[in-house]
């Protein structure tokens, strides 16, 4: 194995682990393997759409917990009223739960599943925040 070869090898799982960092976004935020003891926002996944339509939480610490009642892998993706993407996406398979917390202002926000096809089939809703 030359030294080239070596390096490459070495760099594979740095860049794995850059890779799963938090990314650009507003709002500080984080995600929890599981969803928060306390949520004060639950959203509920089921086949190609959430339980709602539209949520309302007040302004500050928004605790969101995700559940998956599908068959099939979904994900959470908060999009500020500007049309930003606030870190970070919430994603479990059937079955599973999860959750992150999120500093968010007054505001009209959207949540929507960016698997392939979901938003277009109906997975988007509405996020009032007052």
């Amino acid at each position: 194995m030359t030294f080239r070869r070596r390096s490459l090898f070495a760099l594979v799982p740095a860049l794995a682990l850059a890779a799963c960092g938090g990314g650009g976004g507003s709002g500080g935020s984080s995600a929890t393997p599981t969803a928060p003891a306390n949520p004060n926002l639950t959203v509920i996944a089921e086949e190609i759409h959430y339980d709602q339509k539209e949520y309302s939480v007040p302004a500050g610490e928004v605790r969101v917990a995700l559940k998956n009642e599908g068959a099939q892998t979904h994900n959470l993706i908060v999009q500020d009223p500007a049309g930003n993407r606030i870190d970070p996406k919430l994603q479990d398979g059937p079955g599973k739960d999860t959750g992150g917390v999120y500093q968010l202002t007054p505001g009209k926000y959207t949540l929507y599943c960016d698997i392939t096809g979901h938003r277009e089939a109906g997975m988007v809703a509405s996020l009032t925040v007052s």
